[in-house]
Order: structure tokens, then sequence, then C-alpha cells
């Protein structure tokens, strides 16, 4: 199966729902959300998995009161329900906040340098600025061999390595970039003391745990 035909079996299975159920409080639900059903989809011989979790996992959705089934569809950056034994989706909402319970995990949309909505996982929210990271699933077609040499590769799903954000209130994102005088220039007035506290520290600007101590203290000046 190509690519293309992937994507069109995919959206092929998308339809409209109209509501959850009797249930007033899923009705008032459904009713601010454009709710999308998923079929069930036979992906045929794909190695990996879309999901960067593959189970559905108890989770509250920010406009809502109750605890849902989701799970995260990262190549499709698309936030997945089941309720009741249906599979839906969730859309792309301004401010839209999921928590993972057991996962202790918390999403929210955001926009990227480019304007596109997506979801972005809290790492630390700050006054002056936060830190996300965006997960990704990138879609990689089958690989014949050309030669005797070649070896078979089967389409798979490849999780790429998470890319750090640094995140403003009014939900846009800039990229934290790994050229260190990019880095420093993001903090603006306090760039020489987040650089020299940096280098105090021995802090790594591409380890999670670091950024977040440097968010601390970005915070305190």
């Amino acid at each position: 199966m190509t690519y293309k035909k992937f994507i069109a079996l995919t959206v092929s299975c998308l339809m409209v729902v109209v509501a959850f159920g009797q249930d007033p409080a899923d009705v008032e639900f459904s009713n601010r959300l454009r709710v999308i059903k998923l079929n069930n989809v036979n992906y045929g011989n794909f190695e990996g998995s879309p999901y960067i979790q593959e189970n559905y996992e108890p989770a509250k959705i920010s406009v809502a009161d109750r605890i849902y089934s989701l799970r995260y569809n990262a190549f499709e950056d698309r936030m997945e329900m089941l309720s009741d034994g249906v599979e839906k989706a969730l859309p792309m909402l301004d401010n839209l906040t999921i928590k993972f319970i057991n996962l202790k995990k918390v999403y929210k949309i955001f926009k990227d340098p480019k304007g596109k909505q997506g979801y972005f996982v809290l790492v630390y929210v700050g006054e002056k600025g936060s830190l996300v990271t965006k997960e990704s699933v990138v879609f990689q077609e089958e690989a014949n061999p050309q030669s005797g040499y070649d070896q078979y590769k089967p389409a798979m799903f490849k999780r790429e390595k998470d890319q750090f954000y640094w995140a403003e209130e009014n939900g846009t994102t800039s990229v934290l970039s790994s050229k260190k005088k990019e880095f420093y220039a993001m903090f603006g007035r306090h760039s020489y003391a987040v650089k020299n506290y940096v280098k105090k520290n021995k802090l790594n600007i591409k380890k999670e745990e670091d950024l977040v101590q440097l968010f601390v203290y970005f915070d305190s000046l």
C-alpha cells in the first residue's frame, strides 16, 4: 500500500457524529466540539505505530467535566477518543488541554512557527515563557530491492526525535535552536545571564531536565 493510498483510506473513514448520547453533559460537550467518528482501518503490512501510546488512557479534557479514554495519533497530529466502543477524534480548538491521568502527561494546542495548530506536550509552564515539546511520527513507504544487493524495506511508521519549543501565552511557539548563539538570543536582555548560568551549572541545552532548570532560573530573573 502506498502512502497516498494510506492517506485516502484514512480520510474516507471519517464521518461526522452528531452527539455522544442522551447524557446532557455529553450532548453539551458534543455541541461545543465537532467530534469525528473513526471507523476501524486495516493499515495492511505496516511496521511501527502512528500512536505515541497505543492503548487508550484515562484523560481529562479542559472543556469537559468527565474522564474520557484518549490516545494521541502523532502521525496525524490528532487526539482520538474511545466512547461506548466507538472511536472518535477531537478537533483543534484554541487552548484545548488534554491531561492524561496515569501517564502524568499534558497536551495543549499551540500554533507552530508557521501558524498551524497542533498538540504540544507541556514540560514547564512559566511566567515569561513555557517549555513544550512536539512529538512526531513519520511514514516511510516500502522500498523494493533495486538490485541483488538491496534488501526489501517494509512500509513503516517511525518515531522521530522530539523537538523543543518556546511557547507564549498567546498560543504561539518558537523552535528552541540547538545552536548556542541563536538559543541564548531568545532570552533577550537576559541572554548573558542565562548563558553564564548554563556554563556555571554545566547544563546541556539539548536535555529536557536541564532546560526545565534553566526555565525556572529564567523566571526568577
